[in-house]
């Protein structure tokens, strides 16, 4: 699939998305404004903003900060820095279940690989179990923040 049609099949075309061609450099539009330029950027915010702009805790305006992410998560990334990838995968099917499907997985080109999960069906304290259940196998912790990129 190209970068586009995983995008089309994840959100509307009135949802706010968040790429960045790094984590300096995001930027948050519409959906529609990202088609023909989405394989430019290797960063997004696994969720839709909330608003175009946002404030930082500093007061500052900004397309990606808590100011204007989400409160309503559609998605939980889940990704691994250590391990072999086989293990890594191994873990990424376990946590899936009917509830919260594993819908998409991205290699970094690195070391890891990106578990995205569908946690829509899921209460807030179901969404924080899981991935506390994720972060007790070595997950990455700091992918809870609402506005990370990956």
């Amino acid at each position: 699939m190209t970068t586009a049609e995983v995008l089309d099949a994840l959100y509307a075309e009135e949802d706010l998305l968040c790429l960045g061609l790094s984590p300096r450099h995001a930027h948050t539009a519409r959906r529609s404004a990202w088609r023909g330029r989405e394989a430019d950027h290797q960063f997004i915010v696994a969720n839709p903003m909330s608003a175009r702009w946002g404030k930082t805790q500093e007061g500052d305006r900004s397309m990606r900060c808590h100011g204007n992410a989400t409160t309503n998560r559609m998605y939980q990334v889940i990704e691994f820095d250590e391990g072999p990838l086989e293990e890594q995968a191994a873990i990424l099917s376990a946590l899936h279940s009917e509830a919260a499907p594993l819908i998409l997985v991205v290699w970094s080109g690195s070391k890891s690989l990106h578990g995205w999960f569908d946690v829509r069906k899921l209460t807030d304290e179901s969404k924080r179990e899981l991935f506390a259940c994720a972060c007790r196998r070595g997950a990455d912790r700091t992918l809870w923040d609402q506005c990370k990129l990956v």
